[in-house]
């Protein structure tokens, strides 16, 4: 895979073990992150890309970095010390990630939980016209060939609406409105939105966030980014463009694609914003602006979550 060049310069490299500093790694991630996609679109190695003298031009907000390090290394945050944070930040505009950081040092791909129910279940369903956000569905226990999801705390809503089920995250329900769509076509659409699906995460249990890679924050982001344009996906990026002396040999472009119509973009949006003033993400409520927002949860045992999330958005 590499030339005798490659394997003795790599070999001749100082090691350091460089402790964890407490006030976080700087940009350094964000940048990692920045450098691995230069490889990957430009087909070079990091040795040769270390070695290239390209200037590489980012979307890296320097202030937003900083608070989004400063919110993710303050474990008065967690209730269990050592608890590790990773968080994104896109600019709804142009889709590209303008913070981006993890405690872990590493990127952080877990199971997404109820903050992919937008997606998996709520989107399609609207875009297909199955159920509106008024529409009756039942939230009580069933038993689906074997597959009995239940809410959290075992506390059942009867029946309700899709717009309280994504307020207060009901599972029941949210399993029963998938089984109105099919889980294929629910799946279809949440790849719309960039979450990476194999073909055995198309069953009923993907309706609570249940995938075989699960998600890492810059996917969550876009995903959410996408109704804030109104349905329109733009992949996460963190490169605008690279040079070599002076000249352009990269511009980062894409063409966004429709993930779902604006009306479905809009009713979820209001769904989300209803999750903030009445429902589970009601924390942020006491914000001085409007922000439509997600919670997400995944248990190990009735007392134990070994995640939690949060995806919220404004209009910017």
């Amino acid at each position: 895979h590499i030339g005798k060049e490659e394997r003795d310069a790599a070999k001749s490299e100082k090691l350091e073990v460089k402790k964890r500093s407490e006030d976080g790694a700087g940009a350094k991630f964000y940048l990692e992150a920045a450098a691995e996609e230069v490889c990957r679109v430009l087909g070079i190695t990091r040795y040769a890309l270390d070695n290239s003298g390209y200037t590489i031009v980012t979307a890296l907000d320097g202030d937003m970095q900083r608070a989004a390090e400063k919110t993710a290394m303050s474990q008065a945050l967690y209730k269990e010390n050592g608890t590790e944070s990773s968080a994104a930040v896109i600019d709804n505009e142009t889709g590209a990630v303008i913070a981006y950081t993890s405690t872990a040092g590493y990127e952080i791909a877990r199971q997404g939980g109820s903050v992919l129910k937008p997606f998996t279940v709520y989107a399609p369903a609207f875009e297909t016209g199955t159920v509106s956000p008024m529409t009756p569905v039942p939230d009580r226990e069933t038993d689906y060939g074997g597959y009995r999801p239940g809410n959290f705390g075992g506390v059942y809503y009867g029946d309700t609406t899709p717009r309280e089920a994504i307020a207060k995250s009901m599972n029941a329900a949210a399993v029963a409105v998938m089984n109105y769509t099919g889980a294929a076509r629910s799946a279809a659409c949440a790849r719309a939105f960039g979450l990476p699906l194999s073909a055995e995460d198309e069953n009923l249990a993907l309706a609570l966030g249940a995938t075989s890679e699960g998600v890492d924050p810059r996917v969550v982001a876009a995903a959410y980014s996408a109704l804030a344009r109104g349905g329109e996906y733009i992949s996460p990026h963190f490169v605008l463009s690279v040079q070599k002396d002076g000249r352009k040999i990269y511009s980062w472009s894409e063409t966004p694609t429709r993930a779902v119509g604006e009306d479905t973009a809009y009713l979820l949006t209001d769904c989300l914003r209803h999750a903030v003033t009445d429902g589970t993400a009601r924390t942020l409520s006491s914000l001085p602006f409007e922000v439509a927002a997600k919670t997400g949860t995944v248990q190990k045992t009735e007392k134990l979550n070994t995640d939690a999330w949060c995806a919220g958005y404004t209009t910017d």
